[in-house]
């Protein structure tokens, strides 16, 4: 993978997936763009808590990648251009580097948040 593309990689990492509940559900309707479902049925899916899946689905269909048919009913409407990132994402998970790369990225993301809630809480 050139430098560009790795960059890209991170840049999509960076603005899109904060969760690895965020991860599988970009990578769940990735693979299943026909589907939609409410928060516990995708719940159910993907082997995650309701409420985590909630906050994901959210999060990702304010920032343009799911959509909100029915309160609560989510589907997958990337533009045509985060559609592209998804693709570029989803195979580059394919090779373990990346895959390890992306890994350390959200484990970095979800240690930042962890430690800024400590430092509101002390």
């Amino acid at each position: 993978m050139s430098e560009y593309q790795s960059a890209e990689l991170k840049e999509f990492v960076e603005e899109y997936v904060d969760s690895f509940v965020a991860w599988d559900l970009i990578l769940f309707f990735y693979n299943n763009p026909e589907v939609t479902g409410d928060v516990v049925a995708l719940a159910m899916r993907l082997g995650r808590d309701a409420e985590a899946v909630e906050v994901a689905a959210k999060t990702l269909t304010a920032k343009g990648i799911l959509g909100e048919e029915a309160k609560g009913i989510f589907t997958y409407r990337p533009s045509e251009r985060t559609a592209e990132q998804i693709k570029k994402f989803v195979s580059a998970l394919e090779t373990t580097d990346e895959r390890l790369s992306v890994l350390l990225c959200v484990l970095e993301k979800i240690s930042k948040r962890r430690e800024s809630r400590r430092k509101i809480l002390t």
